[in-house]
This record gives C-alpha cells, sequence and structure tokens, in this order.
C-alpha cells in the first residue's frame, strides 16, 4: 500500500512533480519565444534542437558516470538552481548565437538533473512496490528549453495543470511563464538540497 512509502520518497516525488508542473510553463513556448521575440528562424531553432542533441549524445555517458559516483541529491539540486539562472537567461536572449550558447550549456545541465532524478527514485523505491509507486507517485523530468514530462499520476496530473495554465500565463505576458519556472527552480532546488535524504544503501 501507498501509506507504506518511505516519507523521504514521499519528499522526492513532490519535488520532482511540482518541478514539472512549472516546467509545463514553458514547455509549448520556447519555439514561439525565439521566433517571436528573439527572431529566429524555423530552420535555425532547429538547427538549435540539432546542437543541442548532439551534445546530448556525446556527454551522456559521462555525466551518467558522473551521476553514479557523486551525490546524486547534490547534483540534482546544484543543477536546478543553474537551471533555474538558464531559464531567466533565455529571457535576456537578444540573438541565435545567444540561443546556441545557452541550448549547450542547458543541455549539461539537463543531462546530469534528470539522471539523477531516476536514481534518486530507483534507489529509494521498494522492489515489491516499485511498479505501483511509480504509477502513482513517480516524478517526471525537467528538459530546460525542451519541456516537462510527468511520470505516474501525480506527474502527468500536475503536467497537464502546467500546459493548461501556460496559454494563459503567455498571452498576460510573454515573459511570465520563464520569470515563474525560474523562480520555482531556483526555491525547489534549494529545498532539494534541505529536504531529500539519499540512502546510505539503495533498494534492491
Amino acid at each position: 500500500m501507498l501509506r507504506d512509502v518511505p516519507r523521504r520518497l514521499y519528499t522526492l516525488s513532490f519535488l520532482v512533480s511540482f518541478s514539472v508542473l512549472f516546467g509545463s510553463l514553458t514547455s509549448s513556448f520556447w519555439i514561439i519565444r525565439a521566433q517571436e521575440i528573439i527572431g529566429l528562424s524555423v530552420s535555425e531553432w532547429a538547427n538549435v534542437i540539432l546542437i543541442s542533441g548532439a551534445v546530448s549524445v556525446v556527454l551522456g555517458i559521462p555525466a551518467g558516470s558522473i551521476v553514479d559516483r557523486f551525490n546524486k541529491k547534490n547534483i540534482a539540486g546544484i543543477c536546478m538552481i543553474v537551471g533555474a539562472i538558464q531559464v531567466y537567461g533565455f529571457l535576456l536572449c537578444t540573438t541565435y548565437t545567444h540561443v546556441v550558447i545557452l541550448a549547450v550549456f542547458t543541455t549539461l545541465t539537463n543531462g546530469l538533473m534528470n539522471p539523477s532524478f531516476q536514481s534518486l527514485f530507483a534507489n529509494m523505491t521498494p522492489k515489491a512496490q516499485r511498479g505501483r509507486i511509480l504509477a502513482s507517485i513517480g516524478g517526471g523530468g525537467v528538459w530546460i528549453m525542451r519541456g516537462a514530462y510527468g511520470s505516474g499520476i501525480l506527474g502527468k496530473s500536475l503536467q497537464t495543470v502546467g500546459m493548461l495554465l501556460s496559454g494563459y500565463l503567455y498571452r498576460y505576458d510573454n515573459a511570465l511563464p520563464w520569470q515563474i519556472m525560474s523562480v520555482a527552480l531556483f526555491v525547489f532546488g534549494i529545498l532539494f538540497l534541505i529536504l531529500v535524504e539519499e540512502p546510505k544503501i539503495a533498494e534492491l
């Protein structure tokens, strides 16, 4: 039963799932702001995604090795704080070059942060309850400059809420979704470092 779930797992799920909520506020609008405000063409944005994908492939295994070797909680929390700065940085971009440079750095952040989330969930979730727990309170991930995805009922529900609100926020003020996401990631990053308890022995 879910009432038997360790408290530290609920804490992790809450922080990751609500990060997904705020990440969803910008999911559909990275390309729109890039075109409408910064002035990128569709092909230029495609190049940004291509470069980001190439960097992700190159850094994937090394980033995973770093997550395995060091404290996952600290990696995730620090990446959330750094990610908050990067999200706000998108509002300051005025050229294609700015966007490309930001995309490279956000790819590194994404490549460390999301595997840390996944590893923490795996290490904290009892094997006998793994399917039920991940299906209900599995968190998800936040991909800066790409979007956010919820995993499990809680994460997907909050992702849906974020997507619903995003259009209204963008229409009200085209910078507001990024401002909110930036503040939220910064706060959740600090809470992550303070509240999340990484298990000394991983669940098998």
